[in-house]
């Protein structure tokens, strides 16, 4: 299960015009409970300033209650265990986070949904 993800967008005069964009979904792939769960992000900056990526989960949008842990959150790729406790319908929102270090900073953001079975 990978999902790829792209920082991309024309960029002339200024940083705004970048965004995120999966390029294949993990959504519809099953996730079950003790599962390890691989994903892949793929960032470019058309200035060729670097780009720094973090994976986090967004609790707030999801309806498993529980914590997940990435094994490489600063990484573009990175694997997180569905917990034994998850239960079917749940969902995990996964949360790619970009930003350059062009002036000035651009955010982006790409959010993954998966649902337990």
């Amino acid at each position: 299960m990978i999902s790829r993800l792209a920082l991309i967008g024309p960029l002339r005069q200024s940083s705004a015009m970048r965004i995120i964009r999966r390029r294949s979904p993990l959504e519809g792939h099953w996730i079950f409970p003790g599962s390890t769960v691989n994903l892949e992000g793929e960032v470019s900056d058309p200035d060729q300033n670097a780009v720094t990526v973090k994976w986090w989960q967004h609790n707030d949008a999801g309806t498993y209650p529980g914590d997940i842990t990435f094994t490489a959150p600063t990484e573009l790729k990175t694997t997180f265990r569905v917990p034994d406790d998850a239960k079917t319908g749940e969902t995990i929102n996964i949360v790619l986070e970009a930003t350059d270090v062009g002036t000035p900073h651009v955010t982006r953001y790409q959010r993954l949904v998966v649902t337990v079975q």
